[in-house]
Parts: structure tokens; sequence; C-alpha cells
């Protein structure tokens, strides 16, 4: 046995969650003893790497079923690492991915970790077309959170019924370089409801 995989789980899940999940999940191969630490690993860094089209077009002469398969092969690595998970306690989740994921499944991943009790959550939604006709709105169970301390927003449309926002544990609120379409009155009334601002 290496020294590495005879340190304790509580240790390996540590290590394991500075890495980019998709690594992390790389690591059950190396033994027995690292097959389910994924399990346990208190931070998500998901990252889709490349764009992801429509399945009607061909995008730098990528074959159509390549880029669909692409796809498929993202949404089921997210659904299966948040399911393996199961309700395990979550600390720090990032999701970087480009347009043309359906909002269902971004909508389904963020209340995942929000159920699961999430303090710090990055989403940055590209839309490197540049046109507007995708507008991600962020789902309504992330502007009620009890939990979210640091919340970071890229590319994202405010959820329109943001009048009724309640984060009583919000610290820090960063939007980012990207589009964050607000208006000023929910603006007005986000920074109403952000009683810990630092």
């Amino acid at each position: 046995m290496d020294r590495i995989s005879g340190l304790p789980d509580e240790v390996l899940c540590h290590i394991l969650s500075f890495l980019p999940t998709k690594l992390a999940a790389l690591t059950s191969v190396l033994s027995t003893k690292w097959r389910n630490l994924l399990a346990f690993v208190p931070n998500l860094d998901i990252t889709c790497d490349i764009k992801i089209v429509p399945v009607d077009s061909i995008y730098y002469g990528i074959p159509k079923e390549i880029m669909y398969g692409t796809m498929l092969s993202f949404r089921g690595f997210i659904d299966r690492v948040l399911a393996l998970q199961g309700d395990s306690s979550i600390k720090k989740v990032s999701l970087n991915c480009i347009n043309y994921v359906h909002p269902d499944h971004l909508d389904r991943w963020i209340c995942n970790v929000l159920r699961r009790g999430v303090s710090e959550l990055e989403t940055v939604i590209y839309d490197q077309d540049g046109d507007d006709d995708f507008n991600y709105l962020l789902p309504q169970e992330m502007f009620v959170s009890r939990t979210l301390v640091k919340l970071k927003l890229n590319d994202v449309e405010w959820w329109p019924g943001a009048e009724g926002t309640f984060l009583p544990k919000l610290k820090t609120l960063v939007l980012t370089f990207g589009i964050v379409r607000i208006s000023l009155r929910r603006f007005f009334l986000l920074s109403l409801c952000l009683r810990n601002y630092t």
C-alpha cells in the first residue's frame, strides 16, 4: 500500500476536493479504497471543456453525432456524481458550462446542491455565440437559500420573482465580467436582504 492510500478517508476526500471533479472521479480506478471516495468529497468543480452545440449544427467541422454524444456524456457525468453523493453535505460547488445545456438540467443540478446545504456556489453559463437567444433564469430556490454564504454569478438572468429574495447568511455576492441581468429595483431589494453584507 502506498503512503497516500494509507491516509484516512477524510483526508483523502479533503485532498480530492481541490481537484476538478472530472479528475477526482478518475481516482476511483486506483484501488478499491478509492472507489467510492467521490461520494464524500465536499467540493465539486464541474466544467464542460468544449462548446456543446445544437444537434442539428456542425461546430468547427466536428460531426453532430460526436457533439451530441459529448453533451450526453457531460450531462450523464454530472447526474452520476450527484446520485453517487446522495444527500451528503456539500460545501462548495462551481458549475461552469456552455449554453445548450437544457435549463431543466441546470435547475436540477443547482437545486440538488442547494438542498444539500451548499454554502458557496458559482455558476458560469457561457453564451459564446454572443447572441441573446439563451437566457438562463436562475431557479427560484436559489433566492431563498438559508445556507448560501457566497454566490458568484456570470451570464445568467435573475429570477423574475426576486422580490421574495431572502438569503440570511449571504455575505458575498460576486457578479463577474459577464452579464447578470437584474433590474435596479431588484438590485435594491436584494441589497435590503443582505443584512450581513461585507
